[in-house]
């Protein structure tokens, strides 16, 4: 029997995998951890109960249940693979129903990186099938002091008997997503730090700092959310507490973890990426009446619609925050304002020479105009254009323009990126017409990540209902340019 794919679009992060599709919508997440000295990882699994298709059990109620696979692979070698079935607690009307199916699963595995395939089956509809991937890592030595995974809590409750969300007393109910809408005040989270007896006596003291960092601004430490508690060493260290983000402004953030000795000296850090919508704050323009603008590099700029573009181009490396002032830059006619702002931009990334990070960026952003600008758009408005000023030039690039396969394409290749290893961005020629190319793909978190860029590439390709069949038509040199580009 054809197997009828409904998945439109997956948005993939470091941690967590959001599926979507025409009639369906999961989320998956996971944690790696350790116990007894033994890697492991909880997989957590949420499916919004009205997406399903519910039959009639013997006793006239209604249930839904699904069929799970998961499967772990390295190198193309399959290690691991778990298939079972998850069913829903039975209910009266399905006119209504806004609960979530919830799964939690622990799996032993051996540290190391894993390709990790999830699928998803409505037993009930055959039509509805899901299929995700991502990476899972698993990092947690014995003989070192090492961090679990940073989980975000949804809710939480002391234990009164031990269960599967039972950790350091408390049952933790998952957060299943990166993205912290207006409406969650606050953000919670846990995590375990082990074998800090290497390093410490037991019983010593420790300080636990916790920030939030600009994804943009490397190192820069969001005023106002930060708090520090002390502890005592113990063999599994739990690090369990939470930040009011109610006025922290929409952007893409890290969540920072470090322990610090007596002597406030760092033991460990570890972070995790979140975002945050958060509409009702804007960028506040009174801000910029104090920076004093005489003599430096931005006062030599005179002209309105000079500066106004120069701003423009700021985007790649701009914060929500500070994008919340340039999309309205056009209405921003005082000249002080304008080169206040630039000169603040650049002092937040570079305080010694914000001078010379401005000449550089702008260089680079002359470059891009130049190989990238088309008749419609500037360079730094393109996608390629955008992915080079906020990454810096890729290591390697394979370009296909002559195809009659494909559309034209490039793969851009990142050794490293932001601390990351072997990522890459395609794009893709989807309008002949513009000469431009759109990102389809990228592996980088944050980034756009969509499972069926082949389909998207290849012209006339037929429409395939069998996921299987697909699979193999894309184990093609498409998979193999972007495993290796060259």
């Amino acid at each position: 029997m054809n197997k009828k794919s409904i998945l439109l679009t997956i948005i993939l992060t470091l941690f967590t995998m959001s599926l979507v599709g025409q009639n369906i919508v999961a989320h998956f997440n996971y944690g790696a951890f350790a116990a007894n000295n033994e890697p492991y990882i909880e997989t957590y699994l949420s499916i919004p109960q009205d997406q399903l298709t519910h039959v009639k059990n013997n006793d006239g109620l209604f249930v839904a249940e699904v069929q799970v696979t998961m499967l772990f692979k390295q190198n193309n070698d399959i290690i691991d693979v778990e298939k079972y079935n998850i069913t829903s607690m039975p209910i009266n009307d399905t006119a209504n129903i806004v609960t979530n199916i919830i799964d939690l699963q622990r799996l032993y595995l051996n540290n190391g990186e894993y390709d990790f395939e999830l699928t998803l089956k409505d037993k009930n509809d055959t039509a509805k099938i899901l299929k995700g991937n991502t990476k899972i890592i698993v990092e947690i030595p014995d003989n070192q002091v090492a961090s679990s995974t940073i989980c975000f809590v949804d809710d939480y409750k002391k234990t009164t008997q031990k269960n599967a969300l039972s950790k350091s007393g408390y049952d933790l109910t998952p957060y299943f997503s990166i993205l912290f809408p207006e409406s969650k005040n606050d953000i919670t989270f846990y995590s375990e730090i082990y074998n800090l007896e290497t390093l410490l006596e037991k019983g010593s003291r420790v300080a636990i700092f916790t920030s939030i960092e600009s994804r943009e601004v490397p190192g820069e430490f969001i005023s106002g959310y930060s708090k520090t508690t002390r502890s005592t060493v113990t063999s599994v260290f739990p690090v369990f507490n939470s930040l009011n983000i109610e006025h922290l402004p929409s952007g893409n953030y890290y969540l920072v973890i470090t322990l610090k000795d007596e002597n406030g000296y760092d033991i460990i850090s570890t972070k995790k990426f979140f975002q945050r919508s958060n509409p009702k704050i804007s960028y506040n323009e009174d801000l910029l009446a104090n920076i004093i603008i005489n003599n430096t590099f931005v006062s030599k700029y005179n002209n309105a619609d000079t500066l106004r573009e120069i701003i423009k181009s700021f985007v790649p490396k701009a914060s929500d925050y500070e994008q919340s002032f340039i999309k309205k830059i056009d209405n921003v006619t005082d000249i002080e304002i304008l080169q206040q702002f630039a000169y603040n931009f650049w002092v937040e990334r570079n305080e010694l020479t914000p001078e010379k990070s401005f000449n550089e960026y702008m260089a680079a952003v002359k470059k891009v105009n130049n190989s990238y600008g088309n008749a419609m758009r500037r360079g730094y408005d393109t996608d390629r254009g955008r992915v080079y000023l906020q990454y810096g030039p890729p290591n390697h690039i394979h370009e296909n323009r002559f195809s009659s396969a494909t559309k034209p394409y490039e793969i851009w290749q990142y050794y490293k990126i932001e601390g990351q290893s072997n990522k890459r961005f395609v794009f893709a020629a989807l309008d002949l017409a513009l000469k431009d190319y759109d990102l389809i793909h990228s592996d980088v978190i944050g980034e756009l990540y969509n499972s069926k860029w082949q389909q998207e590439l290849y012209l006339n390709s037929p429409i395939i209902n069998d996921d299987e069949s697909m699979e193999e038509m894309w184990g093609s040199p498409l998979d193999e340019y972007y495993r290796d580009p060259r």
